[in-house]
């Protein structure tokens, strides 16, 4: 069995667009299991992933909803019922992040003309201060975060660890592809990624389903 590479099979364009060529490139081999996809969305396999809490939380709400299917209003609105429902509320409700955002984000194109020593930086900042939110997660908390990857390592954790909470609910959404399609386009993503960037997402959402 040939051995797969770690990381996307990617082509960076001449030019960039706002959103995030590593993630919109993505692409999975034919019939990829889903272990094949974690590995391939491990975006960035030489940066360190985010930390689990300490000690496992409550509980851990993960929006796995498929890009441009109203997942972000999916994710504030999550947020907004926990604050109020009288169990959780603000004190126990923490995060509301983007799963190992410093990996999905393609730091090199956020400070285009900086300079690699600027990203850098901003990369090792943005780390620490997530590692620091996320140690802050007690065992009485509820865990918010969104990912638009496949990561199952927050639904039932890894060979040398255990989920970060005692319970996972992924909450995922799924939009018409022609819907998913126009909010792409007027979103003016990378047009020539579009039959990728779907077959992966709809990838992604299958493997979030056999979790359940």
């Amino acid at each position: 069995t040939p051995v797969l590479p770690l990381s996307p099979l990617l082509t960076r364009p001449a030019s960039t667009t706002a959103d995030d060529w590593r993630f919109t490139r993505t692409t999975f081999p034919p019939n990829a299991t889903c272990p094949v996809v974690a590995r391939f969305d491990d975006l960035r396999p030489d940066a360190p992933g985010y930390p689990f809490p300490p000690r496992q939380c409550r509980l851990a709400v993960v929006g796995s909803g498929m890009p441009r299917s109203g997942s972000t209003l999916q994710m504030r609105l999550v947020q907004r019922l926990l604050l109020i429902d009288p169990a959780v509320g603000a004190r126990r409700s923490k995060l509301g992040v983007y799963w190992d955002l410093h990996k999905h984000i393609d730091f090199e194109v956020m400070h285009a003309g900086n300079g690699s020593e600027v990203a850098r930086r901003e990369e090792a900042a943005h780390y620490v201060d997530r590692g620091r939110r996320i140690r802050e997660v007690g065992e009485g908390d509820v865990m918010v975060v969104k990912t638009h990857e496949y990561k199952p390592e927050l639904a039932v954790g890894e060979k040398t660890r255990r989920p970060p909470c005692k319970r996972t609910v992924v909450v995922a959404t799924r939009r018409d592809l022609a819907a998913t399609v126009r909010s792409f386009l007027v979103a003016d993503w990378q047009v020539d990624a579009l039959e990728s960037f779907l077959k992966a997402s709809i990838t992604r959402h299958g493997c979030w389903k056999q979790l359940d």
